[in-house]
């Protein structure tokens, strides 16, 4: 899914026709799940990654309700991100 067109610029530093109801801003958070305590993982340790947050849980909820939402935040550039931009490209 592409990202929508950027909006025109009313030249007052706000757009109009963004076509989202709700934009969210915030930080998403990496949860790592394992039965070992981490202290004690060795690599290959079977973990579950799942991700978080109020503004990742507030976006979802917006969504499920219908609304158009847009979430802003920072992803990084590893291995922990890719799972979370393919959903969110879904």
């Amino acid at each position: 899914m592409a990202p929508p067109e950027p909006a025109a610029r009313t030249g007052r530093g706000t757009s109009r026709g963004s076509g989202y109801d709700v934009l969210v801003l915030g930080e998403v958070l990496v949860e790592i799940h394992t039965d070992t305590p981490l202290r004690e993982a060795a690599d290959g340790a079977p973990a579950r990654i799942s991700y978080s947050g109020d503004a990742l849980n507030a976006a979802a909820a917006a969504a499920a309700a219908g609304a158009r939402t847009a979430l802003l935040t920072v992803v990084g550039d590893d291995e922990l991100s890719v799972p979370l931009l393919r959903r969110a490209a879904a």
